[in-house]
């Protein structure tokens, strides 16, 4: 059966309002009539999504102590679990939308690299996740800009999550300065990546409203789903 549905991977540094926008766009998404179908990695309560909560907890190093080539594994070890789902969701005709994906390697472990090491490593991530372990690709990803220094904020308020008591940051949202760097690879990805799109979600330091961020959202991923789910209803 040809693919129908899509794939629409939401990314961001912490605590840029990825779980917010993602279901704002479930149920938009829902109300046209769609099958939609809401994802999160990493999976904390999978054999290889408990190893990356242990990681976040700081149980193997600080931030700068585990080699990003190899807690890599982990991550998308998981993923490729879960890709297993995404297949046939999309032969479905589901409408797939996921709160991070190997996406968030190349933004967030890249970035502890070398210049010089960088573009090899994401060349790497590329062979190991989609060639190697057969990763779904992605049709869209939708970059949220928010500030760090914002998102920090928004993170320690945080609540209901598995691997880490509720108020506490793991060793990525903790760090101010590589939430800094993880933006700026975000950016650049964006800038290189036809399939990648930048929403601004801050104006002069300001948070915008949830509902003005989630309007653009929904002009980015109507145009791809006008052209890839033809038979769906759209209105």
């Amino acid at each position: 059966m040809s693919k129908r549905g899509i794939f629409v991977v939401f990314e961001g540094a912490d605590g840029s309002g990825k779980t917010t926008q993602l279901k704002l766009t479930s149920g938009w998404l829902k109300e046209l009539g769609y099958q939609v179908q809401e994802l999160d990695f990493p999976q904390y309560e999978s054999f290889w999504g408990s190893m990356v909560g242990r990681f976040l907890k700081g149980e193997f190093g600080s931030i700068g102590e585990v080699s990003p080539w190899l807690v890599t594994l982990p991550y998308i070890l998981d993923q490729a679990d879960g890709s297993k789902k995404v297949q046939e969701l999309l032969e479905e005709g589901f409408v797939v939308l996921s709160n991070r994906y190997i996406t968030s390697c190349m933004g967030h472990q890249a970035v502890k690299l070398s210049a010089g090491e960088q573009g090899r490593y994401l060349d790497w991530l590329e062979q190991a996740g989609y060639q190697e372990l057969g990763l779904i690709r992605e049709d869209l990803v939708v970059f949220l800009d928010v500030p760090p220094e914002i998102g920090q904020g928004l993170v320690s308020k945080k609540t209901g999550r598995t691997y880490v008591d509720d108020g506490v940051m793991d060793i990525h949202e903790e760090n101010l300065v590589h939430q800094q760097k993880a933006r700026g690879m975000y950016v650049s990805l964006t800038e290189k990546k036809p399939h990648w799109v930048k929403v601004n979600c801050a104006t002069k330091g300001k948070l915008l409203p949830r509902e003005i961020i989630n309007y653009k959202i929904r002009e980015l991923v109507l145009p791809i789903l006008q052209e890839r789910c033809p038979l769906l209803p759209i209105e």
